[in-house]
């Protein structure tokens, strides 16, 4: 049994630390299998990573939605994204847990490496829910 979940993902929006001011970083970890595993969390692969631009998002955020928050079957919703950061920015989050779920499916990380074997189980159907989440924003955005 793996340390980390499939399905299940660690979003992590921050300031980018080597971007302009309101710059953002997206990245996606893999999610403890316990929440409580301090080494496996200190541990997970990095899935997916996107710088985003401020002139990419419309709203300020608020000190709260910065961090990192577990989304998927055993988190927050992926369609409780565009609510919190707007629609353009929810965009681009739901396009790098989309490319998270896919390295996962594949079992790699960010940069192309194995990390485990690949996961269909929990993958695949977070990759089909967000593409239904995303051909839904395009939609909207357009």
């Amino acid at each position: 049994m793996s340390i980390w979940l499939t399905g299940t993902y660690d979003v992590l929006v921050s300031p980018d630390p080597k971007g302009g001011i309101g710059d953002l970083m997206i990245a996606v970890f893999a999610a403890p299998a316990d929440p409580n595993d301090e080494e496996a969390n200190e541990d997970a692969p990095i899935l997916a990573q996107r710088d985003v631009a401020r002139g990419e998002y419309d709203d300020d955020l608020q000190p709260d939605d910065y961090g990192a928050f577990p989304y998927g079957e055993q988190g927050l919703r992926p369609e409780d994204i565009a609510p919190i950061y707007g629609p353009r920015l929810a965009l681009r989050i739901l396009l790098t847990l989309y490319e998270a779920a896919d390295n996962d499916f594949n079992g790699i990380d960010v940069e192309g490496h194995p990390w485990r074997p690949p996961s269909e189980e929990g993958a695949f159907p977070m990759m089909t829910r967000v593409h239904g989440l995303l051909m839904a924003m395009r939609n909207y955005l357009q």
